[in-house]
């Protein structure tokens, strides 16, 4: 079953939106609890070829949207909120960027973009605790940052491509046949 993505949050240049939450303690990061909605009853029995977790009902994105970033943070905290989403398989999703953070100031990694690995730890199947201990471990140990992400566009026109195709080769499979019969006068239709 293939299901559409869920809708990506709108994001606005980071110097203009002013709705961006403040991170007070730069050691906290915030990783939403609350069970991704987006997997269907029919998809629920579906896991992770490693065992780690339900897989996604929707592909993952490809590695080829993929872009590394390499961020100087210093003692700044990232000033990120993620959560996983799909059952991980496209990463953590970005659900907000916190005014001051590193990655605000960088200004490249936006809210709904995908993170897939963070200091070449991978974040592609992760759970929510997961995703935390590898961003705090990175805000305690690191001042420099590699972060892998696929861009919050880049992933819609993938999926939309992809459901789109997806969605023609559905039509050509269920096409009908019209075949004449072996008498002049009927026409058999076939599925």
């Amino acid at each position: 079953m293939f299901l559409p993505p869920p809708p990506l949050p709108q994001t606005e240049p980071p110097d203009t939106d002013s709705s961006e939450s403040e991170m007070p303690n730069p050691l906290l990061v915030n990783v939403s609890t609350e069970r991704s909605s987006s997997l269907s009853a029919a998809g629920s029995d579906r896991y992770h070829p490693d065992g780690g977790g339900v897989a996604s009902e929707l592909a993952p994105l490809p590695s080829a949207l993929e872009r590394t970033v390499r961020i100087k943070k210093g003692g700044d905290p990232l000033g990120i909120n993620v959560e996983v989403v799909d059952g991980g398989a496209s990463g953590v999703l970005v659900t907000s960027v916190a005014k001051g953070g590193a990655v605000h100031r960088d200004g490249r990694i936006r809210t709904g973009d995908f993170l897939v690995s963070v200091n070449h730890e991978t974040m592609r199947f992760a759970t929510n605790a997961q995703a935390r201990a590898i961003l705090r471990r990175t805000q305690l140990v690191s001042t420099d940052v590699s972060i892998v992400y696929i861009p919050a566009g880049d992933a819609a026109i993938y999926r939309q491509t992809s459901l789109m195709t997806q969605l023609a080769q559905d039509m050509d499979n269920n096409a009908s046949v019209v075949k004449p019969s072996s008498s002049s006068s009927t026409t058999t239709v076939t599925r």
